[in-house]
């Protein structure tokens, strides 16, 4: 399994397929078929992501950054 990892300044967006946590501090999520590992993700952030959900992660350079995107809305956009 290859697993990818973000530089800083640099973010993903999609859907999240799977979800497991290694050692308390790196969350490997699987997003949109691609592996990612993400050292020393905050436990509190864990809480507030779920499979199917798409999802934007921005790692900066003391943390992570997360934010769910709301599908209607980008299907509504993309229609315009």
């Amino acid at each position: 399994m290859k697993v990818h990892a973000l530089r800083i300044w640099e973010e993903l967006v999609g859907k999240i397929l799977d979800i497991n946590v290694i050692d308390d501090q790196t969350l490997v999520v699987n997003i949109s078929g691609i592996n990612y590992a993400l050292p020393s993700f905050p436990k509190e952030l864990i809480n507030k992501i779920s499979k199917n959900t798409i999802i934007g992660i921005l790692r900066t350079d003391e943390s992570y950054a997360i934010r769910i995107v709301n599908a209607k809305d980008v299907l509504s956009r993309a229609n315009r």
